[in-house]
């Protein structure tokens, strides 16, 4: 029976994060910090050119030591040295810092998934480091089905969310309206009439569940 995973998404913004090694994955992995927001040092004795021009990342030309984990939240062991990475993770457990191991499973708490964007929607697919391969070619085969305009999707979906919290007190049609506005409907709506014309059928919806009669609660036991 394989080791059951919690799949999450975390926000770094602000956050110390640490990559050791220099090299293509330390400069992926960088990156994708860098892009969450978070305050990221990348520790070898060489690096890519490419690390030094990434906005929001301190490089360090020096070879790892343990001291370099105070205060980090997430490590990224990156190096083509296997006993480093190794050390990188061991070092990670003692501090209490969570720690990814390139190409060593056994040694991370945490796993990268490959991902697929779409605005704000990101759809993640991972094997516990089990077959990163297949990760990446289900990626390949979800970016070519996930269609573009789930982008635009996204971005009104949101701003409709927090309408709905002002305009709708019952959190179960809260809820039911939401699923409502994610069928397959809405966006050819959105794609076919314009954001203009999708708001008004929005609010059409709204209106439409602030008139419906609702449930009576049922009493409350006695004390």
């Amino acid at each position: 029976m394989s080791e059951a995973m919690v799949p999450i998404y975390l926000r770094l913004a602000g956050r110390r994060c640490l990559v050791v090694g220099g090299g293509e994955i330390a400069l992926r992995r960088a990156r994708t910090l860098a892009e969450a927001g978070a305050r990221v040092r990348v520790v070898a004795p060489d690096v890519r050119t490419e690390l030094h021009d990434v906005a929001g990342v301190e490089v360090t030309r020096a070879a790892y030591n343990p001291e370099m984990l105070a205060g980090v939240e997430l490590v990224f062991a990156c190096t083509d040295r296997r006993a480093v990475n190794a050390a990188v993770a061991a070092d990670a457990r003692r501090a209490g810092t969570w720690c990814n191991a390139a190409d060593q499973p056994d040694d991370c708490d945490f796993f990268m998934p490959a991902v697929v964007r779409r605005g704000r929607l990101s759809v993640a697919v991972g094997t516990g480091g089990a077959a990163p391969a297949l990760s990446s070619a289900v990626r390949k085969r979800l970016d070519a089905w996930l269609d573009p305009d789930y982008e635009r999707l996204s971005a009104v979906l949101a701003e409709a969310r927090l309408r709905l919290k002002d305009a709708i007190d019952s959190p179960s049609q809260r809820h039911a309206l939401q699923a409502r506005l994610c069928e397959d409907d809405s966006m050819s709506r959105l794609v076919r009439e314009g954001e203009a014309a999708w708001w008004a059928w929005f609010d059409q919806l709204v209106a439409q569940a602030d008139a419906a009669p609702r449930r009576s609660s049922p009493p409350e036991p006695p004390a």
